[in-house]
Order: structure tokens, then C-alpha cells, then sequence
């Protein structure tokens, strides 16, 4: 994780764990039980705040912001991380796993709480849970076991809103990049039969929930005020219907119901967030919280796929992935040919061999004066 920190430039973080505070390890059942402590709500509500805060819209982790969030959450770990401008307490894998646990015993509550509880010890424990190699302990089979050895939570460096562009172009230029051979499929049509709302207004909703937290700032979460999640009321200003608003949500978020049946087929590990992959906004009531502005592009920007290929009888998915092969080929030449001034630089889509002429050498070329780039 690039950590943007005055003096240190780019730097490589280590994170604090509860056996660095206390000399002993917690276990996952001793992880659990702290995290009992807290109602689940609000355990959603700040991991995704601090997610949004940290990891929303820079491509830089700001360790300033972070001892200060530290410091008021987790004051037991303050001074360790205010020291040692390469320990951190709160990352972006130890917010998923804090949220998913939450999901899982949720909806629970408490009989009281803190205005601004005092956390170190549940995501120290947390951190104890992510690091150095895989235990036994909470794994039922072997495959989970092996997978702790690993993280399926890769982080996608591209900023949220560059992710978002591609299914946009597609669709804006869908015409253009057409296949004009094969059998063809209407994915915009087929994508809104899915899904029962248009790409149009589809996409254009997601980076609206994403705006919604460009100038989200400490000061906005530390009161925990209910405007910080999203609701309906954000978009009241287009010509949305709440019908259309409730299909578009229903897509892309789940309740602690919804998430419980998740956790049947989708969870092999402790830093397994693939829950998150399939719902990355998560429903509390009428409210909506985005749990991980990374997950929600990657989600959006493989819908356009995903959604249609639903609609696409077994008999005709081959048929369908041939379309949408060339299809995005077409539209990857066409974003290399933007790249390039196609004087000093100069792309060739699918070159072929002089002999045999049929046989195509590979993706496209980049020239370069005296360099080639093959794809």
C-alpha cells in the first residue's frame, strides 16, 4: 500500500496487531466475542466511513489522516503509530474484515455504547487475524485453510471513477465497435432486461452514489450523522422514480439477510471479501452504505458482462462470448489508437503475417521510433 506521509515519500507499511500491543495472539473466537461488543450498525457505518476517508477517491493512503483517526478510535495505538510513520492500524483489508464479521453475527445490538467508542483492541485483533501464515483455527475445510495463505481482496490501483468509463464507452460507442461478422446480441437491451434498468441511468447512478463523498471529510463522519450514508433523498433532484431506485439498489446492495446466504457460497477464508464483489454496498433499512469504493467499480465495470450474459439461453453463450471477445478487442484498439499521436507513436490493430497473410501475429502493435510493443 503507497503510503503519501510528509518527509517519507513512498513507503511500505506494516500494521499493528493486538500481539504487538499485548504479547499474546488473539484468537478468531476472541476476535469475535470483542467484536460482539459493538452493535453491528455502527461497526458497518465506521468501517465504511474509514473506508471512504482512506481509500475512496486518492490512489494515496494518507498516514496524517490516519493517526488522527487512530487517535480518537483507537487511543491505545496512537502512540505506536504515531511514531513509526510505517505502522498503521486501520487498512483497507482489515475494514473488510471487521464489516464482513459484522455482517455475519448482525443485526445485533447493545445496551449501550460510547458516543465514540474506544476500538484498538477489535481492530488490533482484527490485524492479529491477517497476518503472518494460516491457522486452523475457524477452518472447516482444506481449501479454506489454503486460501488464507493468499488474499482474494487484490487492490485495483485505478481510480473508481476511470474504472467506470469503460462500461460507459462501450455503451456510448456501441454502434461503432459492433462485430460485423457473427451472430449478433443488443447487450444494452439485454443488460436493462436484467436488470430492469437502463445502462443510461445504471451507470450514471453509481458514480452518483461515489460524488456523494468527494468532499466527505473527518468532519463529516466523527458526529456519525445518518446523512453520511446514502439515501434515496441524494438523487432527489433527477427525474429518478424510487422504483427505478429501488431496482438499481437491489442489484448492487444487500441486507444482513441477503449477506447470510452470501456467506453459504461465498466465503473460503478470512480474507476471502468476495461478498463484497457480489453486493459492495451493504442495506440498513432505507439507508445504504458503500462498503468499498473498489469493489463497487469493479462490480459496475463487469455488469455490462455479467448481466447480459444471464439473459443469454445455454444454447447461445458461446455464441454470446464470441460477440463479446471481438467485441472488446474492438473497443481495446480503439482506446490504443486514442493513446497514441499516430506520428511518433503509431498503433496496428490485429497485424497479420506477410505469409501466410490469413495468420494474425498478435493483439496490436505499438511502434515507437525504433521500439515495438506487442499486445
Amino acid at each position: 500500500m503507497p503510503i503519501q506521509h510528509k518527509g517519507s515519500g513512498i513507503i511500505v507499511e506494516t500494521y499493528l496487531t493486538y500481539q504487538e500491543l499485548s504479547g499474546q495472539r488473539s484468537t478468531f473466537s476472541e476476535f469475535q466475542t470483542e467484536l460482539a461488543r459493538f452493535p453491528s450498525d455502527v461497526v458497518l457505518r465506521v468501517c465504511s466511513g474509514l473506508n471512504i476517508l482512506l481509500f475512496g477517491w486518492s490512489p494515496h493512503f494518507d498516514k496524517d489522516l490516519h493517526d488522527r483517526i487512530v487517535r480518537v478510535l483507537c487511543p491505545a495505538a496512537w502512540e505506536v503509530t504515531n511514531r513509526n510513520a510505517l505502522k498503521v492500524v486501520l487498512h483497507r483489508q482489515v475494514l473488510l474484515l471487521v464489516a464482513k464479521e459484522a455482517l455475519r453475527i448482525g443485526p445485533h445490538a447493545v445496551p449501550s455504547l460510547p458516543i465514540i467508542p474506544d476500538m484498538t483492541r477489535l481492530f488490533t485483533m482484527a490485524n492479529d487475524q491477517l497476518a503472518g501464515g494460516p491457522t486452523e483455527e475457524g477452518a472447516s475445510t482444506t481449501i479454506e485453510l489454503i486460501s488464507r495463505f493468499m488474499s482474494v481482496s487484490e487492490f485495483q490501483f485505478a481510480h473508481p471513477a476511470i474504472r467506470l468509463s469503460r462500461p460507459f464507452v462501450m455503451l456510448s460507442k456501441f454502434a461503432e465497435l459492433m462485430p460485423e461478422e457473427g451472430k449478433p446480441f443488443n447487450i444494452p437491451e439485454m443488460f436493462e432486461k436484467t436488470t430492469e434498468v437502463s445502462p443510461e441511468v445504471y451507470f450514471p447512478l453509481v458514480m452518483g452514489c461515489m460524488t456523494k463523498y468527494v468532499n466527505f471529510g473527518l468532519e463529516q463522519f466523527m458526529p456519525s450523522s445518518p446523512d453520511f450514508a446514502l439515501g434515496f433523498e441524494w438523487f432527489s433532484t433527477t427525474n429518478l422514480s424510487t422504483e427505478q431506485l429501488e431496482l438499481f439498489f437491489g442489484d448492487l446492495s444487500g441486507d444482513y439477510e441477503e449477506f447470510h446466504e452470501l456467506f453459504k457460497r461465498l466465503d473460503r477464508g478470512v480474507s476471502d471479501f468476495s461478498i463484497f464483489r457480489e453486493r459492495p454496498i451493504v442495506r440498513l433499512g432505507d439507508r445504504f452504505l458503500p462498503i468499498d469504493f473498489s469493489f463497487l467499480a469493479a462490480k459496475s465495470e463487469s455488469a455490462f458482462f455479467w448481466r447480459a450474459q444471464s439473459s443469454v439461453p445455454n444454447g447461445e453463450r458461446e455464441n454470446f462470448h464470441a460477440f463479446w471477445g471481438v467485441l472488446f478487442e474492438r473497443y481495446m484498439h480503439r482506446m490504443l489508437k486514442q493513446a497514441v499521436d499516430q506520428k511518433i507513436n503509431r498503433y496496428f490493430a490485429s497485424p497479420r503475417y506477410v505469409d501466410p497473410p490469413n495468420d494474425q501475429a498478435c493483439d496490436g502493435i505499438i511502434l515507437c521510433k525504433g521500439y515495438a510493443v506487442f499486445h
